[in-house]
């Protein structure tokens, strides 16, 4: 028997352990621990998210730290109230007028000279070989012609056309006015 012994159970303390079928013995207050690291907590982003959504926290831990992401839906617009907050955006307006037209610009430098271009083919030359009262008389004299082949008709010069396979005609042609003439010698009297 443990007399001279204090014995604690059930929150109670008996002088022997006979009192008690779960006692134990009191032991003397150890020594004091390390200090633990404590974890810390930080804000990450924040970010508006669509009116409709939820709110939502995204948790990241880094070691001992959590960092938290916000996701904050949107709020709707309010009406306008007698205070005169800010209410619904209102239609877009309808188109204003032109403005005035700004001055003119300085004329640029002048560019550089361009390339010379290649040499085009030698052009067809025209030779007259005679004349008809009407085109008619021409087609069926001469019904096809070589390219350069012309005739007067009347006062207008036809070309035989190897592209349109006819005689064209390509305008009145005339040459230039002569000088005028010595006054003739007056006539007998009547």
């Amino acid at each position: 028997m443990m007399s001279a012994q204090n014995f604690y159970g059930c929150k109670k303390s008996f002088p022997s352990q006979s009192n008690c079928s779960f006692c134990f013995v009191k032991g003397p207050t150890g020594p004091t621990g390390p200090r633990g690291s404590g974890d810390t907590i930080s804000v990450g982003t924040v970010r508006t998210v669509d009116a409709f959504e939820e709110a939502n926290i995204i948790e990241h831990q880094e070691q001992s730290n959590h960092i938290l992401d916000f996701m904050i839906p949107r709020g709707l617009p309010g009406e306008k109230g007698e205070m005169g907050l800010q209410g619904l955006r209102g239609p877009q307006g309808i188109q204003g007028p032109p403005g005035i037209q700004g001055p003119q610009g300085i004329v640029g430098p002048t560019g550089p000279t361009g390339a010379v271009g290649e040499k085009g083919e030698a052009g067809t030359s025209v030779t007259i070989l005679g004349s008809f009262d009407t085109k008619e008389e021409l087609e069926q004299m001469h019904p096809v012609g070589k390219p350069g082949d012309s005739y007067l008709v009347d006062s207008n010069l036809y070309v035989w056309s190897p592209e349109q396979k006819a005689w064209v005609d390509v305008g009145v042609i005339r040459g230039p006015t002569g000088p005028t003439g010595k006054e003739g010698n007056p006539g007998l009297r009547g």
